[in-house]
């Protein structure tokens, strides 16, 4: 199943090892979910990761964005003008491009519930949706 992780979910996977959010990372390093990312997501993971406000080692960062590159990679074909929030709109597009299941965000009062095939979700209703 695919998804596009936004970043403050990968964020909070990282720092919580314990949370949903760590738990549906967990179940992209099982292979459970497949990882799909375009080069501006990884590229606004990238920015935010090296953030001293979270004081990541760059061992840490690096290791996350080599397996998010590991992922699918997807070039969006339209741009998307959605959201007021430009990286909002970068995973958008990620979504829609990769034919993704799940769109997973800290953040759904961001997005619409659905974008084309995509469903909007935060980690705990991923996690609730598996468990069907």
């Amino acid at each position: 199943m695919r998804v596009v992780i936004d970043t403050n979910v990968l964020v909070s996977g990282i720092l919580k090892q314990h949370g949903a959010e760590a738990s549906v990372l967990n179940l992209i390093v099982d292979a459970t979910l497949t990882w799909c990312v375009s080069q501006a997501v990884l590229d606004e993971y990238r920015d935010v990761l090296r953030r001293p406000k979270f004081d990541f080692t760059p061992e840490l960062v690096e290791r996350w964005l080599d397996f998010a590159a590991q992922g699918v990679m997807v070039t969006p074909r339209e741009r998307v003008s959605f959201s007021p929030d430009d990286d909002d709109n970068r995973l958008l597009e990620c979504a829609a491009a990769a034919g993704a299941a799940f769109l997973v965000t800290g953040n759904k009062a961001h997005f619409p519930s659905e974008w084309q095939k995509t469903k909007i979700v935060n980690a705990r209703n991923l996690l609730q949706f598996l468990k069907k």
